[in-house]
């Protein structure tokens, strides 16, 4: 992690591999609120499924199509956890110049006001039509 520029802020990194027993209620019950005390504490909170993706995968058709799509946008939601603005904007841009979006910037302002899918939409409330 040290050697990683983006992440030499963060002062403190917990990686949590607690595995939480289903079949038992007490133990369940025990270990959720020891996360929720971790958790309190935590300014960002990434859950990374690696160690039994293939069994989400392999759980509903579903759980493959989040997966697939956490996959495809990783930059983006990578940037929109780091606070990345800038990033993300550009992200915006780059997304609406492939699929050869006019550069009216007005035009380009409107769906990134009104739009779900662009950072507006996952950073601040959005206005009403």
């Amino acid at each position: 992690m040290t050697r990683e520029s983006d992440l030499k802020g963060i002062p403190s990194v917990c990686v949590d591999t607690i595995c939480v027993d289903q079949t038992n209620y007490e133990r369940r019950k025990t270990t959720i609120g020891q996360m929720s005390n971790i958790y309190e504490s935590a300014i960002y909170i990434l859950a990374v499924p690696d160690l039994h993706l293939q069994h989400l995968i392999n759980g509903s058709a579903m759980m493959k199509t989040v997966i697939d799509y956490i996959n495809q946008h990783s930059d983006y939601i990578y940037s929109l956890l780091q606070g990345d603005m800038d990033q993300l904007v550009q992200m915006d841009c780059d997304f609406l110049d492939a699929i050869q979006m006019p550069q009216d910037p007005a035009l380009r302002q409107l769906l990134a006001d009104y739009c779900s899918s662009f950072a507006n939409a996952f950073t601040r409330k959005q206005k009403p039509l």
